[in-house]
């Protein structure tokens, strides 16, 4: 293969490896530009939209938020599925795995019972009536982080409004 065939095969690939990351990389809703004229609005506008605290705070909004809702989620039943699988040939717990399966006769040697498999699948369904209070708490405090947290919020943008 010439080697000029070879470049014209390896010219997408490389192109796709070298140049298509970085322009999936940009973002394009990327900052604000800077306003032709400048107003009192437009300038506190700027600066909540570049300061990296406000960032910051909406983050951590977001962050309360998801626990609000982690907490909230106590309230709801849950169901877990189990599986636990085991396998013995000590004798003890062969003949133990053979009796719960109600695979014993006659036949069986006590002292040797051979290797057991035992498959277990469950299926359990919870939920918690009565904790003394613990979930309703730990909702309130969830809410009131949250509260905070836009407290937070709000006192940095009156301070950014002011600078």
């Amino acid at each position: 293969m010439s080697s000029h065939i070879r470049l014209f095969l390896l010219a997408p690939l490389l192109y796709g490896c070298l140049v298509l990351p970085a322009l999936a990389g940009q973002d394009s809703n990327g900052p604000p530009a800077p306003p032709a004229v400048w107003t009192a609005e437009k300038a506190v506008e700027f600066a909540l939209v570049q300061n990296p605290d406000s960032h910051i705070v909406e983050r951590k909004i977001e962050e309360a938020q998801a626990a609000a809702q982690m907490a909230r989620s106590a309230e709801y039943p849950s169901l877990d599925l189990v599986s636990e699988y085991g396998q013995t040939n000590n004798p003890m717990y062969s003949f133990g795995n053979i009796l719960n399966q109600g695979a014993f006769d006659d036949t069986i040697d006590f002292n040797d019972p051979g290797r057991t498999d035992n498959l277990d699948i469950k299926a359990q369904l919870q939920y918690r009536l009565y904790n003394g209070g613990r979930d309703k708490a730990a909702i309130e405090a969830a809410d009131h982080r949250l509260s905070a947290s836009m407290t937070d919020r709000d006192a940095l943008y009156r301070l950014l409004a002011f600078e």
